[in-house]
């Protein structure tokens, strides 16, 4: 029986902008968990430079400078 494996850097952020591509140009994250201890689970290129870090709660993300 054949079998493959494909690894698809942050899907949960490619899911999204296949399913709405007006926001390819925006910073995306994407939390998993009910509030309030959501945490990022996937961002894109321009979040991850400096809007969002991945595993970090909602509430740290945002209070970064």
């Amino acid at each position: 029986m054949p079998f493959a494996c494909i690894f698809v850097p942050n899907f949960p952020v490619a899911a999204v902008f296949r399913a709405e591509p007006e926001l390819l140009a925006q910073a995306v994250a994407i939390f998993e968990g009910k509030p309030p201890l959501e945490k990022v689970c996937a961002v894109n290129e321009s979040a991850g430079r400096g809007y969002f870090r991945r595993q970090a709660s909602v509430g740290k993300n945002l209070c970064r400078e």
